[in-house]
């Protein structure tokens, strides 16, 4: 699907121990606390999307797993209280994503350690009208607790042309803010193990990247989505005449 994005790999800098955390673009070096460090700049998109840029992203990978291991990330004197950390990042999800699909269920999900903390399904596909009538996600609810119109609580929604794919792609992008305990020893540094992975059952397929990684031992100030009501709503507009859901998919519900 996305064979018209070519990776590249970067040279990796020195490890290095952080006080209150550390924020990565991934539009230069990627840092060798990732298990991948291919990056890609975003899709040149198509119709009312196309004056979104945001450099580059670190993908994009289909249902490999994908680790970020920081060892004794957070710099803290012996003894110190470190019950929380905060996540904050920018979770691409490019193609034939399709939520709560029965048979076709596409998930996300966030691991820290042996614990998960975030799993959620997404769909491409959103409510247009009664003859396009896309398909359901959970999020921002958790896989199984929850069933929202396609595309909740994406700040962008756009299309590119894939010339070595199937033509016009989807790409939804979300920001996702979480806060997790972290029961650590009493150590002079605190090692943190995140994992990302996706699911793609059935006839669901795409890719997934990364943008905008923020992990921090203080409260994450939030940071402004780029105009995101304008840019969900032009994408929308922009779906509604090019992106039918396949037939004999399931509609979601009115």
């Amino acid at each position: 699907m996305l064979g018209a994005l070519v990776l590249i790999a970067h040279a990796h800098p020195a490890a290095a121990s952080h006080l209150d955390g550390v924020t990565m673009d991934f539009d230069s070096t990627v840092e060798m606390e990732w298990q991948a460090h291919s990056t890609n700049p975003y899709p040149e998109f198509t119709g009312a999307g196309s004056g979104y840029d945001a450099g580059r992203y670190l993908g994009a990978f289909v249902e490999t797993s994908v680790g970020f291991s920081g060892l004794d990330f957070f710099d803290y004197p012996f003894g110190s209280d470190l019950s929380k950390a905060y996540m904050s990042l920018d979770l691409l999800l490019f193609g034939d994503w399709r939520g709560n699909d029965p048979g076709n269920e596409s998930s996300f999900t966030i691991d820290v350690g042996l614990e998960t903390i975030f799993e959620s399904t997404f769909s491409n596909h959103p409510f247009i009208n009664s003859t396009l009538p896309g398909l359901d996600q959970s999020y921002p609810a958790s896989i199984g607790t929850g069933s929202h119109p396609g595309t909740t609580g994406a700040f962008f929604l756009g299309q590119y042309f894939d010339v070595a794919g199937p033509g016009f792609e989807t790409v939804s992008i979300y920001r996702i803010n979480l806060e997790m305990d972290t029961p650590y020893a009493e150590t002079s540094g605190r090692d943190i193990y995140v994992e990302f992975a996706a699911s793609l059952a059935g006839e669901s397929s795409g890719a997934w990247g990364l943008d905008n990684f923020v992990l921090s031992s203080v409260p994450i100030e939030p940071i402004p989505e780029p105009g995101s009501a304008v840019l969900v709503g032009l994408g929308l507009a922009v779906l509604g005449v090019t992106r039918p859901i396949r037939p004999g998919s399931p509609a979601r519900s009115p």
